[in-house]
């Protein structure tokens, strides 16, 4: 593999960007090998396999055929330098990545099996999709930790439930047990406006929480009352 990937490195501008993305994902899969180790040796391994896979993508970082593995990658990175203080980065990217390319493009091309590689799974919206819930529940377990420094984060968070919840009143549905989950966001979301002397923000999103909780407080009592007429 090294000998392969410094012959490559050394023909780059001449690959098509079908074979570049292959081999990137190819050093990307053989970082995720070495990135559930413990050991600081595999660690450091999983680490260069995850740089090669960078500069093996060269500039072409967000496109259908890129995404995948750039946002893998980042992910990567995180896990095997976890330990570090600016881990943090690499998920943020993440998370600027896939915000970026579902504003341009559509879904996503997984080059392994248009070249007849087997994996596990193949549709490239669930792996995409799967990549950025990775991305977010990293990026959730650090603002619990530290929210102030996290405004990318909290940004995509306020967009998504502002759709989701504009969406919910404009088809009248009802709240379920699943908002619930909706409200803690907010609530949560709370705290870095607070940790950022932005008082307003925290009390609208304060507000909108127990809105959330009337809402579904009201959907149940109307659901018990049709069951008992």
């Amino acid at each position: 593999m090294n000998v392969l990937y410094h012959n490559v490195v050394d023909v780059l501008t001449d690959l098509n960007l079908d074979d570049r993305v292959a081999l990137s994902t190819a050093h990307y899969n053989m970082g995720l090998e070495y990135v559930t180790s413990t050991d600081t040796n595999d660690l450091n391994t999983a680490v260069e396999y995850f740089a090669r896979s960078l500069v093996l993508l060269g500039d072409k970082l967000l496109n259908r055929k890129t995404i995948l593995p750039i946002i893998g990658v980042l992910n990567g990175l995180y896990f095997a330098k976890k330990k570090e203080k600016d881990a943090f980065k690499y998920v943020d990217l993440a998370l600027g990545c896939y915000v970026l390319y579902m504003e341009n493009y559509s879904d996503p091309i997984h080059i392994p099996s248009l070249v007849d590689v087997k994996e596990e799974e193949s549709n490239p919206r669930i792996i995409l999709n799967t990549l950025h819930h990775t991305t977010l529940q990293e990026l959730g377990r650090l603002y619990l930790k530290r929210c102030k420094d996290k405004y990318k984060f909290v940004t995509y968070m306020h967009n998504t439930l502002n759709i989701r919840l504009t969406d919910m009143s404009s088809n009248k549905t009802k709240f379920d047990e699943k908002c619930l989950n909706m409200t803690l966001t907010l609530f949560d979301l709370s705290r870095n406006f607070l940790a950022n002397d932005l008082f307003p923000k925290a009390k609208s999103h304060i507000a909108i929480g127990d809105y959330v909780i009337h809402r579904f407080d009201e959907d149940i009592r109307s659901e018990e009352k049709e069951s008992t007429s």
